[in-house]
């Protein structure tokens, strides 16, 4: 009875081992890149608290006012991303015109890199090399 079960659980390792490797070879240089702008994008929003009367209370809520541009290019420096060679503003700008313009492709990660590349920035290089 110990047979059968060491065979399969080794079946069941080798089966583990063999998509992880199918995994890392599937991925682009760019993968990722896009949910990072995304996900950058979202933590970069400036909220101011407001009060907001609730019945007999008031309640304090959130509301997005802008984007900080500062904290939107830190956050994807900490991703990994090259960072522009341009003000913050600017790459904020071009960063959510190419999320918009890759949301609905079937490789956002590389259509949102290409349109990084060829748009009026500077960006040291998408896929990490030096220009």
């Amino acid at each position: 009875m110990l047979k059968p079960a060491a065979v399969l659980l080794f079946l069941l390792m080798l089966q583990g081992c063999s998509d992880h490797l199918l995994k890392d070879e599937t991925k682009t240089e760019n993968s990722g890149y896009f949910a990072d702008a995304t996900d950058c994008l979202h933590r970069s929003y400036r909220k101011e608290q407001i009060k907001v009367p609730t019945g007999k209370t008031m309640s304090v809520i959130d509301v997005p006012i802008s984007h900080d541009a500062g904290s939107f290019s830190a956050c994807m420096q900490y991703a990994g991303h090259p960072t522009p060679k341009v003000d913050t503003q600017t790459y904020l700008t071009v960063s959510r015109s190419c999320l918009s313009e890759s949301q609905h492709t079937e490789n956002p990660d590389d259509a949102y890199a290409q349109c990084v590349k060829r748009s009026r920035i500077t960006v040291e290089s998408v896929s990490g090399d030096k220009k």
